[in-house]
This record gives structure tokens, sequence and C-alpha cells, in this order.
């Protein structure tokens, strides 16, 4: 569903939104989240705690490679991918569900799974998400994701029938500068040109709030060149909460689009704790970028360093060998006259 004409109010306390999305199901479009339930106690929990309304999990493979858990990074789970979906379908009430994949492997023999009980969710009006970073994007361009964006697409079509809510984003990195650009949104709109998703479907573009924070123009083309489709604010698991004052800049920033915005941050609750996260978070990344910085300088200068010392010892190899070649003519020339006078005494 989408949500109603006017800014999406922030929450003053640690809460996720989302706009839900769906085949033929519209539910509210505010929703209490349990991030990151990779775990079977925090799923008991999200499932009996009746204000949260929707489940965020990561899919993974095990160590093994045998069966898709739920997990972020880590190899090893009590919750697999099978048993998270069945304790959903079977809840006492209806919750939203959104998995992240993080490999390609993960979506592969996640999603039979997510299929043999996506008519169950559907009947209970339960919107399903599927989320994959599948684009370089700011801090983290010269790692390309994990996840091929058009196997992701094509594997989702394939395999799920109807297609789940698809969730698309671009892989990003710790910097306090970098942002989205107009070379990130070119990227994602070939990805949607090349699978046709510019006509139609549940679509929904994943952004980090921090990196948006700093621009948000480069993105609204991309949400003009897709109409149908909307944006989900986010910030990532173990980072800092945003303060209530960020968070509110960042609505007012999005106001012209605010009805396709969907926010799925953790905002702090007092002024205190958003000043406290806000002044971590800044102190992080602008270190990272000084350290990243320095090391890049001294990088240059050490590979201009050993250039110089290259071409110096390539000039005086040089040199040397042609004084060398001078000095061994000279002599011949000097051994030759000396025996034409040998010859003429």
């Amino acid at each position: 569903g989408r949500s109603t004409k006017g800014t999406i109010p922030l929450v003053q306390r640690p809460r996720r939104l989302h706009l839900p999305m769906g085949h033929e199901v519209k539910p509210d479009p505010f929703q209490r989240w349990s991030h990151s339930t990779n775990s079977a106690a925090r799923l008991h929990r999200a499932l009996n705690d009746a204000a949260v309304t929707a489940v965020e999990a990561d899919v993974l493979m095990d160590a093994d490679g045998r069966e898709a858990i739920m997990s972020h990074h880590l190899r090893r789970s009590d919750l697999s991918l099978r048993t998270f979906l069945r304790e959903c379908v079977e809840a006492a009430r209806a919750v939203h569900v959104k998995l992240d994949f993080k490999e390609p492997s993960a979506v592969h023999a996640g999603l039979p799974i997510v299929a043999e009980v996506l008519d169950s969710f559907l009947q209970r009006g339960v919107c399903v998400w599927l989320n994959a970073d599948v684009l370089p994007g700011p801090g983290n361009r010269s790692s390309p994701p994990r996840i091929d964006g058009d196997e992701f697409v094509q594997a989702a079509r394939r395999i799920c029938c109807p297609c789940p809510a698809l969730s698309l984003g671009w892989r990003t990195g710790l910097s306090w500068a970098d942002t989205y650009t107009d070379e990130d949104i070119a990227s994602m709109l070939d990805l949607l040109k090349r699978n046709s998703l510019l006509e139609g479907g549940e679509l929904a573009f994943a952004v980090s709030a921090r990196v948006l924070l700093r621009d948000v123009r480069p993105i609204l083309p991309l949400l003009d060149a897709a109409p149908h489709a909307q944006l989900c604010v986010w910030t990532g698991t173990g980072e800092p909460a945003l303060s209530a004052g960020k968070a509110r800049r960042l609505s007012d920033a999005l106001e012209s689009v605010c009805e396709r915005v969907g926010y799925d941050m953790l905002v702090a609750e007092t002024l205190l704790w958003g000043l406290a996260s806000d002044l971590a978070t800044d102190t992080v990344l602008i270190g990272r970028d000084v350290i990243v910085g320095v090391a890049h300088c001294a990088w240059s200068l050490w590979r201009c360093v050993v250039h110089f010392f290259t071409v110096v010892l390539a000039t005086a190899v040089l040199t040397a060998a042609r004084l060398g070649g001078d000095s061994s003519g000279r002599h011949c020339e000097s051994y030759e006259g000396y025996s034409e006078l040998a010859s003429a005494a």
C-alpha cells in the first residue's frame, strides 16, 4: 500500500518505519519493525509483541552450505529460513516479512522456500519483501556487490509467483563525504530497463539515511523514472540511532515525494541520545575518511618515490653503459693506430 499524502510523522523512540507493499494487500502504512530477527528467541519475542507489525531478517547459508539460515554475517544460527517462515505463517496474528539476502547461494536456496509459503502469506494479508544490495554504492564503489542484480530479479520472478515486492539497493560503506551520484542512478535505471521493471510491479529503492542526508537530489530523478516505485530510507544493523533533528531534515528534504517514502530508521528517543549518536557517527566516519585519505597520499607518495629512484637508477645504468661503450671505442682506435705505427716502423 501507499502512504497517504503528507509527511510521514517521525517517531521519537527506537522504531523502524517502512511503507508496506504487496499484491492486493493494503495494510496500514505505519509499521513497528523487529529488525535483524535472526534467532529463535528474537522471533518469538517479535511474534508475541502486540506492538510489532513487521519483522525483518537476514538470509545466509550455513557453514556447510546446505541450508539457508537467518544470520547477518555468522555462518551459524538456531533459526533456519524454513522455520522462520513457518513460524510467521502460523503465528496467531499476521506480521509482514522482509528478507534481506546476503549472498547468491542464499538467494537460490531460499527463494524456493519462500515460494512454498507465499500463497499462505498473501491469504493472510501479509506483505513479503525480497531485499538485496545489487549495485556498488557510496563508500564501497571498488567492491562489486555479492548479488548480481539481473540474476536476483530474474530468480525472484522465475521461482516465486506472484513475484513478491522487490527492494533493490546499493552496497554502501563507511564514508563521511560520499553521496549517491548520477552514475549510481544511471546504473539502477539500466538494471530496471533490462528487466522491464519500469513498466510496473511492486518496487522499492533502499537508500542509506545518512548518505541520503548529504544530498537527496540524485535520487529524485529515479523516482520520476519509476512512478510506481517507493523509497525505503534505512539505518543499518548496528548503526547508531539517527537524531530527531537529522530525521526531520531528511523528511523535509523529501517533502516533494513524501507520499512515496517510507522510513526504516532507528530514531533516537532523547535529544542527548541523538546528539551522542550523531557525534559518534560523524567522528568515526570523518576519522575513517582521514585515515583513508592519508593512506592514499602515503601510497601515492611512495609510488612517486619508487618511480623517481627507478628513473634515476635506469638513467645511471644507461649512462654507465654509454660511457663504457665510448671508452671501448677509443681503446680500439688507439690500438689500431699503434698497429699502423708499428707496421710503418
